[in-house]
């Protein structure tokens, strides 16, 4: 599709254009806290925040939290851009 196919299409379509703008901003919001996160968070920090965050998904009734799908070091390191001490 070409460019002005697609801006006609948000011009005739503003539903679509509305999903567009929703699926764009949760991707922004969903970025930020990992971008801010490496700027200002040590290696070890961005650990630990990452690790708080699975543990946020999966907080029982009585505030305990098990992270039920264990990361390996590999996918953590992914996730807060470092490497994996092995």
């Amino acid at each position: 599709m070409l460019q002005g196919q697609f801006l006609n299409l948000l011009e005739k379509e503003p539903q679509i254009a509305l999903q567009l703008m929703h699926g764009l901003t949760s991707m922004v919001r969903a970025s930020t806290i990992p971008i801010m996160d490496l700027n200002t968070l040590a290696a070890n920090n961005r650990v630990q925040a990452d690790l708080l965050r699975l543990v946020k998904t999966e907080v029982d009734d009585d505030g305990s939290a098990v992270i039920s799908r264990t990361p390996v070091h590999v996918d953590i390191a992914s996730r807060v851009n470092t490497t994996p001490c092995v």
